[in-house]
């Protein structure tokens, strides 16, 4: 997955180190996130800096500064570059068959595996890592833009056939599953639970709190008036 334009300047660097010229600005951004996430697995998260990051790619502070606003951007880049892979699964996980509900726990209980055991993602999720790393991530609207578009369809087509509540926002709908699924993956529960434990608890407070209430039938006496 290509690391989405984060920050857009005109100006590209023309050499990198012994590399050959570089005048695509997506390619230099994926070229410093390369850089970066050696740094990150080598150093961690809270000491990796920009110098390290420029020294490791070969280039002056400057040109990471041209592409990047800090560390914090780079920390979101290396993450969207992972977690394009988990948004493909997700969409194809959406497009089996079942309800929108059952759909969702399923794709839920994914991420959160995702978020736990990816290549990259443990090294923002351990102690050292996890605050800076989380405060990056979720603050970043290219991460939630993402997750946004991957689920939109299936959305409103669940809303279209009465599958969850019309009253209900993409956005507000978006911002609570996300964090759910990083509470889970970051946090250990006063309880711990195994894999059906924490379907349930994803049906009974999340998923099914999606669905249109239920028409009471009218009771005898109510329906004799």
């Amino acid at each position: 997955m290509a690391v989405p334009l984060l920050i857009s300047h005109d100006v590209p660097e023309r050499r990198w180190g012994s590399q050959e010229r570089v005048d695509n600005e997506d390619d230099a951004r994926q070229r410093l996130v390369d850089a970066a996430e050696r740094c990150f697995e080598r150093l961690g998260l809270q000491r990796t800096t920009i110098d390290d990051v420029a020294r490791e790619a070969k280039v002056s502070r400057s040109t990471v500064y041209r592409y990047f606003d800090g560390r914090g951007d780079l920390i979101v880049a290396a993450y969207l570059r992972e977690s394009g892979a988990v948004f493909a699964k997700v969409t194809k996980l959406m497009k089996k068959q079942g309800s929108f509900q059952d759909r969702v726990i399923e794709a839920t209980l994914r991420s959160i595996d995702a978020v736990r055991t990816g290549k990259y993602l443990p090294l923002m999720l351990s102690p050292e890592g996890a605050m800076l790393a989380s405060k990056a991530i979720t603050a970043s609207t290219a991460f939630y833009e993402s997750a946004r578009e991957t689920m939109r369809p299936f959305f409103e087509e669940a809303q279209a056939k009465g599958e969850i509540r019309k009253e209900i926002e993409l956005d507000d709908y978006i911002e609570w599953s996300l964090r759910i699924i990083f509470s889970f993956a970051m946090f250990d529960s006063p309880r711990p639970r195994n894999r059906e434990g924490l379907r349930h608890l994803i049906d009974t407070f999340f998923a099914s709190a999606l669905a249109p209430p239920v028409k009471r039938r009218p009771t005898t006496r109510a329906a004799r008036r």
